[in-house]
């Protein structure tokens, strides 16, 4: 069931990611060509400043979620209602401030901006349109999305999400055609979020009729909030540093380069991304049960299949990058957007990023976040201090070296993790190697002999089916030659999953 569950968290999260990459292309289109540049930048520049008050929220949601795996494992419903009542209680506490706040940009707002010729009572207007959606949020469901992630039901969230998400699109779409009044649109787009909040409460009502919200709250469900805090604002820290250090030290062309480049790897780590946050709640689950033998398996199959596909991915990213780049800016001469150097270093960040995070998943899971928080907090201190250092001398290059020095750091974690799976890091070591090794057999012949060079899309899509088709056959075909049972391991488990009948023959 942990499996099954886990599987439909990845693949409904990913449905969601691909969603919203799409709606994220055709709206802003849309508002542009209808609404002109001013509107469609005040609309974007409130969001972005919005988005920033959610930092209120940092820390809360991954306490509550582990204070959760131990009770929903032995079904402990006192301790449950406590965990979300606790939750419920703090969501609204933040719902009050986040009001407050809201109330203060729409009034502050325009008094600090350069209006154009957009009004100050619509400009205040849509600030508070667009704020409500978080508030009503706050207020009714913050509790009930965190019992639903913690008991690994993430994809009803998920299936909830889409089904916002392709209403109030498709909402938005009709308005805008009609070119109505922009605070109309906004305003009539809260009743997507009435929607989702209703949709939520009602599956809340019909699967979890125990919850009872009026118990004393579990006060100390929110003792591990700070230190999750710690963590969220180091990744925060090392995410943002480059481009906050780019603007400072370089130019706005520089800043349009590098946002091109950031583009593609943010993708690609906000889907591997999902995989993680699919399986904590799993992990998380096993690690409760305290069934040591089990979660080393289980642990040592997901990390060995995650390094399989992180293989993949970077080998097609690193040989495939420049061409999209190229072809995605054709007819852009402003600025030398294609950087063989660049596309290196982004590919190291990338993979640094992603070769620990089987190891992070396990220390979420297992809720160690006060026992690894100095780690965070060194790690973003290196960050912005030899970035700050290198930007300096080499530019962008140095701010990305400076980036690449503190997850070189953080690396720490992947032998930490021993600690909680039982699984021998010296494994973990060699997995490593192989796949560094792996990654260079991959991208050889593109180096050495084979240049690409598509012209067009079709012609760069055609060009990554067969690269994608080599990378696939050298990273299963090596990773299966070194470890064959767990590679069988982990497809035995996948089709038994499926229901499909295994010939006793491949597991001998």
């Amino acid at each position: 069931m942990r499996t099954r569950n886990a599987i439909y968290n990845t693949f409904s999260a990913t449905t969601v990611q691909i969603l919203t990459f799409f709606i994220g292309i055709i709206l802003p289109r849309m508002l542009l060509v209808t609404y002109g540049s001013e509107l469609n930048g005040l609309r974007a520049s409130i969001n972005q400043f919005i988005s920033y008050l959610y930092i209120l929220e940092m820390g809360l949601g991954g306490a509550l979620t582990y204070a959760l795996y131990k009770p929903l494992q032995s079904a402990n419903i006192d301790e449950i209602n406590g965990v979300v009542a606790a939750a419920r209680k703090s969501y609204r506490q933040i719902g009050y401030m986040f009001t407050a706040l809201i109330g203060v940009l729409a009034i502050v707002y325009p008094l600090v901006i350069n209006k154009g010729s957009v009004d100050t009572l619509t400009i205040i207007l849509l600030v508070l349109v667009i704020g409500i959606t978080g508030i009503i949020n706050y207020f009714t469901i913050g509790g009930y999305t965190v019992l639903l992630t913690a008991a690994q039901h993430g994809y009803i969230l998920s299936i909830i999400k889409c089904i916002y998400l392709v209403f109030n699109t498709v909402l938005l779409i009709v308005l805008i055609k009609f070119k109505c009044n922009i605070v109309f649109v906004y305003t009539c787009s809260i009743s997507s979020t009435v929607l989702h909040a209703l949709l939520i409460r009602l599956y809340i009502k019909k699967h979890y009729s125990y919850l009872n919200l009026k118990v004393p709250p579990q006060k100390n469900a929110l003792k591990k909030r700070y230190d999750v805090l710690i963590h969220q604002i180091s990744g925060l820290v090392v995410s943002n540093v480059p481009m906050v250090l780019l603007t400072l030290y370089g130019d706005l062309k520089e800043v349009s380069v590098y946002s091109i480049y950031a583009l593609i790897f943010s993708s690609i780590t906000m889907i591997l991304g999902v995989i993680s946050t699919a399986l904590t709640p799993a992990f998380g689950d096993l690690i409760a049960e305290d069934n040591k033998s089990l979660l080393k398996q289980t642990y040592s199959q997901y990390e060995f299949i995650y390094y399989v596909i992180i293989t993949i991915i970077y080998s097609c990213t690193y040989i495939l990058g420049l061409g999209f780049v190229k072809i995605y800016t054709d007819g852009v001469t402003d600025a030398q957007y294609i950087n063989p150097n660049l596309l290196l270093l982004f590919s190291l960040i990338g993979f640094l990023t992603s070769w620990k995070v089987p190891q992070v998943t396990m220390i979420t899971a297992a809720g160690h976040f006060k026992e690894t928080r100095h780690r965070a907090i060194i790690e973003a201190s290196i960050t912005i201090i030899m970035s700050c250092i290198l930007g300096k001398l080499l530019g962008l290059e140095g701010i990305m070296l400076g980036s690449i020095m503190g997850l070189c750091y953080r690396a720490i974690d992947m032998y930490y993790a021993r600690k909680i799976t039982g699984f021998s890091f010296k494994n973990t070591f060699m997995r490593v190697i192989r796949m560094l090794c792996i990654i260079t057999i991959i991208n050889a012949p593109f180096i050495l002999w084979i240049k690409l060079d598509p012209s067009n899309w079709f012609e760069w899509l055609i060009v990554a089916l067969g690269v994608g088709i080599w990378s696939v056959i050298v990273a299963c075909s090596i990773n299966t030659i070194f470890e064959k049972q767990t590679m069988q391991s982990f497809i035995l488990r996948l089709l038994r999953l499926l229901n499909i009948k295994i010939n006793h023959k491949l597991t001998a």
